[in-house]
């Protein structure tokens, strides 16, 4: 995503994320708490924040290149997602402001200190971020909803895994609440992504087939016998 700190300019804010369903829930929520106005053109912007997956390599080489071409028109730059919190000492990330995957609430704090011309490290992490952000959906009509982050595996090679750590699932009552507040808001579609889907809800006694039940039951949808 591409912002600018000229509060006189107003446009539709294009999106730069690289690229899990994980990915665009996240920037849908920087949109909305960016710090000033978005532009049309990368030119146009004084800060770009770019926010990045580590699943695939593409991915992280498309980051990259944002980086180096950003620094190469003098942006100011803020590297968000998976692949700060994963590889925080990447040698592409030196003298970049980086803010991690539990402190998307903050991306307003690390956009203005970069544009003073701080280099910020937001990487703590902490509880799971608050699914009532506000948000501006690129699909009106979809919501893209997480049930939970990290996973239950222990795979030494994955990056994924050293970004988002172990399973962390949310309360059913509060993924029911979200669903119902989008629906009310307009969706039509609900996307339910995660790291590690089929092992929801085993951190907290619950499973997936009782989350859709709930789902179901609070939309008052009639479910098989």
């Amino acid at each position: 995503m591409l912002l600018c700190a000229n509060p006189n300019v107003a446009a539709s804010p294009p999106l730069r994320p690289h690229k899990c369903l994980q990915t665009p829930k996240v920037s849908q929520a920087d949109i909305h708490l960016a710090v000033a106005p978005q532009v049309e053109e990368s030119g146009d912007a004084d800060l770009w924040l770019v926010n990045t997956c580590t699943v695939k390599n593409p991915s992280q080489s498309a980051m990259n290149s944002l980086i180096t071409k950003g620094q190469s028109k003098g942006k100011k730059l803020l590297v968000a997602g998976c692949v700060p919190q994963g590889d925080r000492h990447a040698k592409e990330l030196e003298g970049i402001s980086v803010i991690g995957v539990t402190q998307i609430d903050r991306v307003v704090e690390a956009a203005e200190e970069t544009l003073k011309g701080n280099t910020v490290h937001m990487l703590q992490k902490k509880a799971l971020p608050r699914l009532d952000l506000p948000k501006v959906r690129r699909n009106r009509l979809v919501e893209v909803l997480p049930l939970s982050t990290g996973c239950l595996g222990a795979c030494t090679y994955c990056k994924t895994k050293h970004a988002r750590g172990e399973l962390g699932s949310y309360a059913t009552e509060a993924l029911v609440a979200r669903v119902k507040a989008a629906i009310a808001e307009g969706v039509r579609e609900i996307w339910m992504s995660s790291e590690d889907t089929g092992a929801y809800g085993r951190d907290i006694n619950t499973t997936l087939a009782d989350l859709l039940q709930a789902v179901l039951g609070a939309l008052r949808i009639p479910t098989p016998p």
